[in-house]
């Protein structure tokens, strides 16, 4: 606790002066808050690491994880909080949850890590809000009764915050998965950011995964916990001990350390990209689709996918489609839109227009109606060299990654807009990435 009696100008020394109790005092690496707020509604960075970040604080013992903490420099047992202070709260909670796709005013199960400060055991699922005070995880009484009295409030304000100010990243993730470039000996990240037109990188990450035969593994950007923060799915199509496809999730939250499923599927293995492709997307943006293309009981492509929220145990979708059957997996990118669970298909061979197609059918009409028909500004690609990319909005742009033999020597990122139905380019952009051929680089925005 401190005192309300401070001016504007006395706040950066009343965070410096938390920052030397945090770290003498408690011996901690850092301030344990991520971002702190004066009663004038100045708003300061607390632990280092990146406000955007997954930066994992100090604020909630026993339940720092899938967490952030925000702290109100004062006392607010009796005192009523200022409207500055409540309202650089709620924009700040606002701002981060959007940035993840969480809702506000909605509620999550919290894993309790026990320890002294909390009265749930290790190990214990507490339902909370996804904002939430001090004391409904921790034997505290912060954030004090006038504070946790306006929590309601904040939820309001934050979830309208997010609503309209609040735009999520869609950063590029390219997945390492062999040995070879990547020099850790396991499975790699390295984003590069979308704030900088895809030129500079966001992420550099070696998991706990060893490094694999590409051939077997396809890697996926996507939320394994119904939320749109950009978890590693990992999917083993063959050489499995188990016979099936198999499944490991990294989680964001984590920084891509801890796997956070690891299962075996229903589906039975099968040779990546042969008469199968995959897909992630759908309604929790994590599901597993698989677009098979020959032999189908229908007669038709068919479309099968395992939800998320299963562990990717069950089954949410089989379908027909409107596709025939006989697309050679060499000549067609199968993609899957977040949220709607839109099957598109680019065509990159043996089209009618002589240049590469794309065409969507929605989910809504079973698969069996075209809601996008469009000739791209790109002739015929290969898959070693290009990878095509669906972003991540309901209506989703195109990326168009050029792997190898571009000027620069680096990978290359070319962005068709969905609302010039993919007849315009939004971004021309060299990454700091080096040329390497799919499936050793396999790429997802997230």
């Amino acid at each position: 606790m401190t005192s309300n009696n401070y001016a504007p100008s006395d706040s950066a020394g009343i965070v410096r002066g938390i920052y030397a109790y945090h770290v003498n005092g408690n011996g901690w690496c850092d301030i344990g808050y991520n971002f702190l707020v004066d009663q004038y509604g100045q708003t300061f960075e607390g632990r280092f690491g990146g406000m955007d970040r997954p930066v994992i604080g100090a604020q909630a013992g026993g339940f720092n994880t899938d967490t952030f903490g925000v702290a109100a420099l004062g006392t607010f047992t009796t005192a009523t909080p200022p409207a500055a202070m409540l309202a650089s709260i709620g924009r700040v909670l606002g701002w981060k949850l959007g940035l993840h796709g969480r809702n506000a005013r909605g509620s999550a199960v919290l894993t309790s890590g026990g320890g002294p400060y909390t009265q749930y055991p290790a190990g214990t699922p507490v339902m909370v809000g996804v904002v939430s005070g001090h004391r409904d995880v921790d034997l505290t009484e912060c954030p004090g009764n006038a504070l946790y009295a306006q929590i309601p409030a904040l939820r309001y304000q934050a979830a309208s915050y997010a609503a309209w100010n609040t735009t999520r990243d869609e950063d590029l993730y390219g997945i390492f998965g062999t040995t070879g470039w990547a020099p850790s000996g396991t499975a790699e990240i390295h984003a590069q950011s979308m704030a900088s037109n895809y030129t500079q990188r966001l992420l550099d990450a070696a998991t706990r995964w060893s490094a694999g035969n590409p051939g077997q593994w396809r890697f996926f950007m996507g939320s394994s916990s119904v939320d749109t923060r950009p978890d590693l799915i990992g999917v083993q199509t063959t050489g499995t001990a188990s016979g099936k496809v198999e499944v490991k999730v990294a989680s964001w939250a984590s920084h891509y350390q801890d796997t956070v499923v690891q299962t075996t599927t229903p589906m039975n293995s099968f040779p990546a990209d042969s008469t199968i492709q995959m897909a992630v997307g759908g309604p929790s943006g994590g599901d597993l689709y698989f677009v098979i293309v020959a032999g189908t009981g229908s007669g038709t492509t068919e479309i099968h996918a395992l939800s998320a929220a299963s562990n990717y145990t069950g089954w949410s979708v089989h379908s027909a489609s409107a596709l025939p059957t006989g697309y050679a997996t060499t000549q067609v990118r199968f993609l899957v839109a977040r949220g709607t669970g839109d099957l598109y298909l680019v065509l990159h061979s043996n089209t009618g227009s002589g240049r590469s197609e794309m065409h969507a059918l929605s989910a809504a009409s079973g698969y069996r109606s075209f809601s996008v028909h469009a000739a791209l500004s790109v002739g015929y690609t290969n898959d070693s060299g290009v990878q095509w990319v669906l972003g991540t909005a309901a209506s989703p742009d195109l990326f168009f990654l050029q792997l190898l033999g571009t000027g620069t020597q680096r990978v290359e990122a070319h962005k068709l807009s969905a609302a010039a139905n993919y007849g315009a380019w939004a971004i021309h952009s060299t990454t700091d990435l080096p040329q390497i051929q799919y499936p050793v680089w396999q790429f997802s925005a997230g």
